[in-house]
């Protein structure tokens, strides 16, 4: 059986080592208790097995059923969920940097992922089981991103459907759209803003060039990010994929399981927003 746990520091002081997790500060004054942490610690896994932890223990001379007791409560060891929700996570992107986006990827996600750079290959893979699916436009091409998001909602309707997209520099990791859910997609923000750009030009540059762009069937052009930005829209995309694929990274409510997250890439700042849906969108009509 696989265990998890939550992520600890240990801090040797003169006597004794402070545990140090999100359920506290513990002493420990048992050396062989801290050396067995030690070990656990240097894995550099959130989860292991319950033979190979049982070895630590074995390894160290202690009891295996009071050792796992202890740990329950200092670092939340417990049992991993056998079969997650989400089998895969599947990502199709035009990161501007070639293989930046999958070294960031491969040390900060721990489920099952695999990227993709073309709609088909995407479509093909999207069609068996339930996928978190994760659309990442730095160019924003409106009609092809629509054409894609509603073939995938009706070839995968056990499937979530996230888009990420960049409007100016402010970088936007969509709410996934989960059709038991019903709750707002993706284009119940873009078509609204559409439509009132059609009705109401406004002075938000993006959207008067989005609008302009989407009459002329073009993609919307991006910024060229520096490092620090594209790690920063890195850093909230890995962080949504890992809410909803992986059983280790704290609590889900409505507000951060389903809502939008902006990072300013300019000061860093993130904020939240819970979408409404669009009375005209067309995901009330799949």
């Amino acid at each position: 059986m696989q265990l998890t746990f939550i992520d600890y520091n240990l801090l040797r002081l003169q006597n004794n080592t402070l545990l140090i997790s999100d359920c506290g500060a513990t002493k420990i004054t048992s050396k062989r208790l801290h050396a067995a942490l030690i070990e656990l610690k240097a894995t550099g896994k959130k989860s292991i097995d319950t033979d190979e932890l049982n070895q630590i223990f074995t390894n160290n001379k202690l009891p295996t059923k009071n050792t796992k007791h202890f740990l329950e409560s200092v670092i939340n060891l417990k049992a991993a969920p056998d079969n997650p929700y989400y089998e895969k996570t599947i990502i199709l992107h035009d990161w501007p940097v070639k293989g930046e986006l999958e070294a960031i990827a491969s040390q900060e996600l721990n489920a099952e992922h695999a990227f993709f750079y073309n709609d088909n290959a995407l479509i093909e893979e999207s069609k068996n089981g339930a996928k978190f699916i994760k659309i990442i436009n730095m160019q924003y091409d409106y009609s092809r991103i629509k054409n894609l998001y509603f073939k995938l909602l009706r070839l995968a309707p056990a499937s979530a459907i996230s888009v990420s997209y960049l409007t100016g520099k402010i970088f936007h990791v969509g709410q996934p759209y989960i059709n038991e859910l019903g709750n707002p997609c993706h284009f119940c923000i873009i078509d609204r803003q559409l439509n009132y750009e059609q009705r109401n030009p406004s002075r938000n540059s993006w959207t008067a060039l989005m609008r302009f762009c989407h009459d002329q069937n073009i993609a919307s052009p991006s910024q060229q990010l520096n490092l620090l930005q594209r790690n920063l829209a890195a850093g909230a995309i890995l962080r949504k994929i890992s809410l909803h694929t992986e059983y280790d990274v704290g609590r889900r409510f409505q507000d951060n399981a389903v809502s939008t997250t902006s990072v300013d890439l300019d000061t860093g700042t993130l904020t939240e927003e819970i979408v409404s849906h669009w009375h005209s969108c067309d995901c009330l009509r799949t």
